[in-house]
């Protein structure tokens, strides 16, 4: 669980400064309400994008993945890890 709970962090600290460099405001508690819904998680449990990828729908990438990426573009920051994640996973649902 903690490895889960360390990319949770990243993908909301990530999220974080896209807001901030976009001028978006978000509740100074959000961190903290995030990983207690986090953590409140089954261990069995699994995300929705998880189980979208293993029955080859691509409902929820685009959202977490290609908005990443259009959005580190957008704000010049470079993100290659998760382009590289998203392109991946993009190819394994497309077949």
């Amino acid at each position: 669980m903690f490895r889960v709970g360390g990319f949770f962090i990243l993908i909301i600290a990530i999220g974080l400064c896209f807001n901030r460099a976009l001028g978006i405001s978000q509740p100074e508690d959000i961190v903290e309400r995030s990983m207690k819904i986090m953590w409140a998680m089954k261990d069995e449990g699994t995300s929705s994008l998880k189980r979208d990828i293993q029955a080859g729908v691509a409902s929820e990438i685009e959202m977490f993945g290609g908005e990443i990426c259009r959005l580190a573009a957008t704000c010049g920051v470079k993100v290659p890890m998760s382009c590289k994640a998203y392109e991946a996973l993009k190819s394994k649902i497309q077949g």
